[in-house]
């Protein structure tokens, strides 16, 4: 790597990265919202239904701990794995700071 491409690459890596994990962060966000949405409807079937008709509820709740754990790794992962195809591809690349100016090969 050339001593000028490794300011602008790292830079570059830098924001990449932050801008993908801002991303999944709001995706995790979005989970926990609504499994803490559906945990709540559930708790309030089951104070308006009788004890009987718990175990139906139960049953009914597709969205529960181990549901959302799976969601949050397959999340996490996502999120890894794009990060490391862009520094993958990052690697082979040589990148510049421009003037700003346009193009100066036209």
């Amino acid at each position: 790597m050339e001593d000028g491409n490794a300011l602008p690459k790292t830079v570059l890596q830098f924001q990449l990265r932050r801008q993908v994990t801002n991303l999944y962060k709001s995706f995790l966000e979005v989970i926990e919202d609504s499994y803490e949405d559906q945990r709540q409807m559930i708790e309030r079937l089951k104070k308006a239904l009788p004890t009987d008709k718990h175990s139906l509820i139960d049953a009914a709740n597709t969205f529960d701990k181990a549901k959302f754990y799976q969601f949050r790794k397959r999340i996490l992962d996502a999120g890894n794995d794009a990060i490391r195809g862009l520094e993958e591809t990052m690697a082979i690349m040589d990148i510049q700071f421009g003037t700003g100016e346009g193009n100066e090969n036209s």
